[in-house]
């Protein structure tokens, strides 16, 4: 009888190790999800700034191109 106590206690113990690893999975799975798409946000941010500084520096070689004529 004291056999079964303890393999129940054990059974229990690793059922419970188990649903906390699957939570753990889930929520980490999730994390990872927001991050992807943040990190793909700031990337689009910067490629926007990329363009904008291409942008300036034609602007300033327009504007010096007319102050020389």
């Amino acid at each position: 009888m004291n056999f079964n106590k303890y393999f129940a206690f054990l059974a229990l113990l690793v059922l419970c190790l188990l649903g906390q690893q699957a939570t753990e999975a889930h929520f980490l799975g999730k994390f990872g999800h927001r991050l992807d798409k943040a990190a793909k946000h700031v990337e689009k941010v910067a490629h926007h700034i990329d363009n904008a500084k291409k942008v300036i520096e034609v602007g300033g070689i327009v504007a010096g191109a007319i102050a020389d004529s």
